[in-house]
């Protein structure tokens, strides 16, 4: 019956994380997981009940290590209680080049 096909059912939760690499590359670091939920349908009328969506979680991730930079963001934490309503924070992770610095040592022959 109407209602009740695969889409109705299930729904795909998606945190974008993007990581822009200093070299130009980029990671498509994303995480997805689907929350599902039931449905009960009455035969006689043909109405259709939903049961409450299932909840999920979002592992914590953490950036590439590049030596010489330094991450926007180090580690994007976890999600332990991901619902129905969770919206995309697109999440972008960019590196800045860390200062460098140097030693000038002169040495005179006298």
């Amino acid at each position: 019956p109407k209602g009740v096909d695969k889409k109705d059912l299930n729904k795909t939760v998606k945190r974008t994380i993007t990581v822009n690499k200093p070299a130009g590359s980029t990671v498509d670091a994303s995480q997805e997981t689907t929350l599902t939920r039931t449905a009960t349908v009455d035969e006689v009328t043909g109405q259709v009940t939903y049961g409450k969506w299932t909840t999920s979680k979002l592992d914590k991730y953490n950036a590439p290590e590049i030596p010489g930079y330094t991450p926007s963001q180090a580690e994007v934490p976890a999600v332990d209680q991901v619902t129905v309503d969770y919206t995309d924070p697109k999440i972008e992770i960019t590196y800045t080049p860390n200062e460098q610095t140097g030693k000038i040592t002169y040495v005179d022959p006298n």
